[in-house]
């Protein structure tokens, strides 16, 4: 975790992994990746919606935002939030194939951008961008 300075303001960047994860049902095998979500994010979404079981992915020009917040005129992809045991440690399942009809390559890790500023419409969250990392 580290802040950074971008222009006239400051982000907090948050790197995390992606795993590969293969379900099988009825036969048929399924493969996604599986996000894990920081716990500084995990208790800001607490404070923001309670109880959380969904998060929102956000399609929006070339970039992808994270909410807990339901918009609507905006393409978005809901997500279930799935806790490991009863570990403090969430996280979220992600259908590549949904998100290769966006353009978006997912590979090992992630960088989640927190701005103070919302980049979403209508929003009252601060804006939460995710940038994929391939090739790391």
């Amino acid at each position: 975790m580290r802040i950074v300075e971008n222009g006239d303001r400051f982000e907090l960047h948050i790197f995390s992994s992606i795993t590969d994860n293969n379900v099988s049902v009825n036969g048929k095998c399924y493969n996604y990746k599986r996000l894990v979500i920081p716990n500084v994010l995990m208790e800001y979404f607490w404070e923001k919606k309670s109880p959380l079981e969904y998060v929102y992915l956000y399609f929006q020009d070339d970039s992808i935002f994270l909410s807990v917040e339901k918009l609507h005129d905006i393409k978005y992809s809901k997500r279930r939030i799935i806790q490991v045991g009863k570990k403090n440690s969430f996280f979220i399942n992600l259908n590549e194939r949904s998100l290769l009809k966006h353009g978006v390559t997912v590979g090992s890790n992630v960088l989640f951008v927190v701005g103070g500023e919302s980049k979403l419409n209508d929003s009252d969250c601060i804006s939460i961008e995710l940038r994929f990392c391939v090739g790391e």
